[in-house]
């Protein structure tokens, strides 16, 4: 790694410490079907902070042609609504009901999406097809029997590797900052399920409703990312 790589990647991490931390709220409400299938909410909040985020990046790394685009990929993510819909449309046992991206009265940008599956292993993909920002980063869905009782699990790891060549010390100021950027974050995951709940690892639950109310900076520090439920077969 060159020198100037270097000091752009330490600049990255200043600037995201520096700005402010709750720029993304996702949440997602899944309505499980015991066969597997079922049916998603999905909302992402992006504050107005976030845009500004997005343009201060562009200045800094204007010279540097991919991480300019790497920039321009995320804001599009949050724009083309029509990219999204022939994604879901292209995708078997998919099925977009609605979806839209809307501007909120604080300035933030609320993009919305419904859709129902034939198979609940197919929402850990579903979510890249919503943001770019998580592309190539596809959750592990369990759903089967064991020990006599059904088993929901949804396992997010981020891939080893990641991040090339890149110097430890580089990688950790860059995660530094990614954690103070998104300090004030939310992942909220509810989950609704067919059966009596027996028991889970979620932050609240009320009846066979479960949620899991999490900060986002505990996701990106520790790369990893586990919902479980277990409930009665029938």
């Amino acid at each position: 790694m060159n020198k100037y790589t270097r000091v752009y990647l330490i600049a990255v991490s200043v600037v995201l410490s520096g700005l402010l931390s709750s720029c993304i709220t996702l949440e997602r409400t899944v309505r499980l079907n015991l066969d597997g299938s079922g049916e998603e909410e999905m909302k992402i909040t992006y504050q107005k902070e976030f845009y500004n985020m997005l343009g201060t990046f562009t200045m800094m790394f204007d010279s540097a042609g991919s991480q300019t685009n790497l920039m321009d990929s995320i804001y599009n993510a949050t724009s083309e609504m029509s990219k999204l819909r022939s994604s879901f449309d292209s995708t078997k046992g998919l099925r977009l009901i609605e979806s839209y991206s809307e501007i909120q009265p604080d300035s933030s940008n609320l993009v919305f999406v419904r859709y129902t599956f034939d198979s609940v292993y197919k929402i850990g993909q579903s979510l890249n097809k919503v943001s770019d920002d998580f592309e190539d980063q596809q959750a592990k869905i369990t759903y089967n029997i064991e020990d006599g009782n059904m088993i929901f699990r949804y396992l997010y790891e981020s891939p080893e590797g990641e991040a090339g060549e890149m110097e430890d010390s580089v990688k950790s100021e860059m995660m530094s900052g990614l954690a103070s950027m998104f300090q004030n974050g939310k992942f909220r995951f509810e989950l609704n399920l067919p059966n009596e709940v027996i028991s889970s690892n979620a932050t609240d639950r009320e009846g066979r409703k479960l949620v899991w109310d999490l900060p986002l900076t505990g996701i990106i520090t520790e790369n990893k990312l586990l919902i479980e439920a277990v409930m009665k077969p029938e």
